[in-house]
């Protein structure tokens, strides 16, 4: 297997229909701010939209078939039903030393150092790695290197964003999303990694 694609599962999705989500992205709702749905990253105010399960797990088909991941240990279940991979891609939302599953999930430092049986070397190719297309996540390179260790597996991400757009048809007020994804339709080059000491 060249390539496991996996993607953050349980993030619901926000908004009503397209339209209205299209106007979170495109910022045209700034006026909704602080009523109801939340429609600004608070890491980033120009931001009036952040993607979801349903962007995440379009994003991943596009490199396979999508897995969807409820916390990290569903993640090594995936890893660990497999054989022979390359590379595995994780889409989902991060922070600086922390990756975010739907409901509230997360992974940080100290959860990592209580991961047990975690080694899933054996399922990889040699030079294998898990790449988290994830914000932030690789702000620390403590954190990456923790699940390195813990993995025994080469780990890459991103020190900065991960940016994600909607594609549409049609005019305002029946527009329709068309396609969700990372910006510019290729996947980004991770700029931290890290291989196990």
């Amino acid at each position: 297997m060249p390539v496991l694609s996996t993607y953050a599962s349980g993030y619901r999705r926000l908004y009503q229909n397209d339209e209205s989500e299209l106007r979170a992205c495109l910022g045209e709702n700034a006026s909704a701010r602080g009523r109801g749905i939340a429609t600004i990253d608070p890491a980033n105010p120009e931001l009036h939209w952040w993607p979801g399960s349903v962007d995440f797990r379009e994003e991943a088909s596009r490199h396979g078939s999508a897995v969807g991941v409820r916390n990290f240990q569903a993640l090594l279940d995936a890893i660990g039903r497999a054989s022979n991979i390359n590379q595995v891609l994780w889409f989902g939302h991060g922070a600086s030393a922390e990756l975010q599953f739907g409901g509230g999930v997360r992974l940080g430092s100290a959860d990592v150092m209580g991961l047990n049986n975690a080694n899933v070397s054996r399922h990889f190719a040699p030079g294998g790695t898990i790449t988290f297309y994830a914000c932030n996540a690789g702000q620390s390179s403590d954190f990456f290197q923790a699940i390195a260790d813990a993995l025994r597996v080469r780990i890459c991400g991103f020190s900065s964003g991960v940016r994600w757009e909607l594609s549409y048809t049609g005019e305002s007020p029946n527009r329709r999303i068309t396609r969700r994804g990372v910006y510019g339709g290729s996947l980004p080059t991770s700029n931290m990694c890290v291989t196990p000491r």
